[in-house]
């Protein structure tokens, strides 16, 4: 029986640090949400990151991390995803889409490693998390002030909305603030259980303040939208922006007491994760084309002869990989038991005894565009057998 060899090849670290179309997309999305009450005449301050007269009733801030494959055609396997500046986050778990692995993380610790062993064309895996609310204050804040403590029924009042970013520019790489929506609405007053009374916006009045030709009021006078900065100049870190404006109180209120007069929604977006996660690198493996020419070199006496290898990669896809490792090796025959080849076992060079295998580091990007990778000029050469035994 003729003992053959076969030859193996492994792939390592295939990146996409460069790709002729995008290739794995990667959105971290941090959601804060506070419910907070202002209110002088309570003299109340209370709650985390309360400013003064604030009531802090809820403050939850969460994440996900999601991760697409947005190549129409091929999948992507075995992604490894490693992150750093994990510490303010916690309950980092899997949540939906192509199934995703934690493979290094618990809470409290620095660093993460998440690994997706198949994506698909089109598909994508999300993970959740915590943002710890201790350390991370809301990366906006907006705060209220009036001039009337005490206002008669029908009257008006002035109100000055100011908004301030408060990310740290010696912790963000990036601190601006856009898409500043806010909304505010006018409340409806129980007027002692027999109507509803509205309190309403001055038009008549109009808008002041820094801001105020992005700021404007309805015309039933129960709304006023303020588009920070048109929506299109940054916020940046520390800098404040505010406008005033009137509110009508109700005629024919019974009681005196306090009221709510509005309720705010406030709307943004930041280009830097608020919880300091950050993205340190990615591999995965995407298919390759393989190719073998072995040829028998030189015969020797008995039953042994110089083999030469060579071998080329190419890819079919216009994803660009960096090929920075190959490995060929020649398996033994019967290692597994019954004659067959096991992969697992690496045989050695009939004269020399040295184990069949070489590496090497070619550092070469390929697509279906680039040219292939080959080792033809660095040619493998080892003593093998190549008739019965």
């Amino acid at each position: 029986m003729r003992k053959s060899f076969l030859l193996l090849t492994i792939l390592f670290l295939i990146n996409f640090a460069y790709s002729s179309e995008q290739v794995i997309n990667i959105v971290i999305t941090e959601n804060s949400y506070q419910d907070v009450t202002y209110n002088p005449q309570l003299g109340i301050t209370t709650g985390i990151w309360a400013d003064q007269d604030e009531v802090v009733n809820q403050y939850r801030f969460n994440g996900s991390i999601t991760i697409t494959n947005t190549h129409s055609s091929a999948a992507i396997e075995n992604i490894v995803l490693n992150f750093t500046q994990a510490g303010n986050i916690s309950n980092l778990s899997y949540y939906s889409g192509s199934t995703g692995f934690i493979t290094d993380y618990t809470d409290g610790q620095t660093y993460a490693t998440l690994t997706i062993p198949d994506l698909g064309p089109g598909q994508s895996t999300v993970f959740t998390y915590n943002v710890n609310t201790t350390n991370i204050a809301p990366p906006l804040n907006l705060t209220t002030s009036y001039n009337d403590e005490k206002v008669l029924s029908g009257n008006s009042f002035t109100v000055t909305d100011k908004v301030t970013n408060t990310l740290n520019s010696g912790l963000y790489d990036n601190t601006c603030i856009y898409n500043i929506d806010i909304t505010q609405n006018a409340i409806e007053l129980n007027n002692s259980g027999v109507e509803f009374l509205n309190f309403t916006f001055d038009r008549t009045i109009g808008i002041s303040g820094h801001d105020a030709n992005n700021a404007s009021i309805t015309t039933n006078n129960l709304t006023l939208q303020w588009d920070v900065y048109n929506g299109i100049t940054c916020l940046n870190s520390g800098e404040t922006t505010n406008i005033s404006y009137n509110v009508n109180s109700p005629q024919g209120v019974g009681v005196a007491q306090n009221y709510a007069f509005s309720n705010s929604t406030i709307n943004y977006r930041v280009n830097t994760s608020s919880s300091r996660l950050k993205l340190d690198s990615i591999t995965a493996i995407s298919d390759l084309f393989l190719n073998f020419e072995k040829e028998i070199f030189s015969l020797h006496l008995g039953d042994n002869a110089t083999w030469r290898v060579a071998g080329n990669i190419s890819s079919e896809l216009n994803i660009t990989v960096n090929i920075t490792e190959v490995t060929f090796w020649v398996s033994v025959r019967g290692g597994a038991g019954g004659g067959f080849t096991n992969p697992g076992l690496v045989d050695n060079d009939t004269v020399n005894g040295d184990r069949l295998n070489i590496t090497y580091y070619p550092g070469q990007l390929i697509n279906n565009s680039l040219p292939v990778w080959s080792s033809r000029g660095t040619d493998w050469y080892f003593n093998y057998t190549y008739s019965s035994s």
